[in-house]
């Protein structure tokens, strides 16, 4: 059985990289659905992935808050 804390860092992880998205798509909209689509996925799988990292490179603390900062990063990054 998994425990419930595995749930919410991923759905935690999930959030941030869907308000990273979000803040990329206000700054850099792409110019078609093919590209807005490569981009969003592109985005949620990178900050998903790579929230870890983010986390201890950029000095988050090793709460949810850093947590959702660092997958938010991870996904504005990946989109340009």
């Amino acid at each position: 059985m998994i425990p419930v804390d595995v749930y919410l860092a991923a759905i935690i992880k999930l959030l941030g990289a869907a308000a990273g998205a979000a803040l990329a798509l206000v700054f850099a909209p792409p110019r078609t659905w093919g590209g807005f689509l490569r981009r969003l996925s592109a985005a949620l799988i990178f900050g998903f992935i790579f929230a870890p990292q983010v986390r201890s490179w950029a000095g988050f603390p090793n709460d949810w808050e850093g947590t959702l900062g660092a997958s938010c990063l991870a996904a504005f990054v990946s989109w340009s």
